[in-house]
């Protein structure tokens, strides 16, 4: 699945129905997520950007200036 979708979709978001492996992909995380859950009954979903090692960073609040990468 990761060539297939690395060919087509690098930078998307996949949803992934865990136990049934039916996926979803899409521009953002929400749209995939929603989409698999139109056609899956209770999908238990697992959400990843394609061609990335996370789909989201985190991030916390400093008591300085703000925001910084927790990477």
């Amino acid at each position: 699945m990761k060539k297939l979708l690395e060919q087509g979709s690098r930078d998307q978001f996949v949803a992934i129905d865990v136990e049934t492996g039916d996926y979803e992909v899409a521009d953002e995380a929400h749209a995939a997520g929603t989409r698999l859950r139109q056609r899956r009954s209770d999908p238990q979903v697992f959400i990843a950007k394609v061609g990335h090692s996370a789909a989201f960073h985190a991030l916390r609040l400093t008591s300085g200036d703000g925001i910084e990468r927790n990477d």
